[in-house]
């Protein structure tokens, strides 16, 4: 997918699942969660649509303590990656995770890694491992 049509795909959460290994539409995989695809009750879908946002990064509550913000393994890579939103914007986002971790992610790898980490990761610290 080019860099505008995957911007498009960016979760709520900060995932984008137009490079995720198990989201990509050529393989009939989870479509995201803009298009009907992920767990039916994510909290961060809800809270979102609920209160008329784009993402948890417009959020003056960010980050909070529900949904993947609160699960062990996902905390890391979901707060890093709508921190890097709010840093930078979408656009610029998808453009360094794709540069950095390539156009199909295995999100899996990512999980149980802090903050810290994924934002190492993404900004190309050796260190990130």
């Amino acid at each position: 997918m080019p860099g505008q049509d995957v911007a498009k795909t960016v979760a709520y959460c900060g995932l984008v699942c137009g490079v995720c290994a198990h989201a990509a539409p050529h393989d009939g995989g989870c479509q995201g969660c803009r298009h009907g695809g992920g767990p039916a009750d994510c909290y961060q879908r809800e809270c979102c649509v609920g209160n008329g946002l784009d993402g948890c990064w417009q959020c003056d509550e960010f980050p909070c303590d529900k949904g993947f913000f609160a699960d062990d393994a996902w905390k890391g890579l979901c707060i890093a990656s709508v921190q890097c939103i709010k840093d930078s914007g979408i656009g610029p986002y998808v453009d360094r995770l794709v540069s950095r971790l390539g156009t199909t992610v295995e999100y899996g790898e990512y999980r149980h890694k802090s903050p810290e980490q994924i934002r190492a990761a993404l900004y190309g610290d050796p260190a990130s491992g």
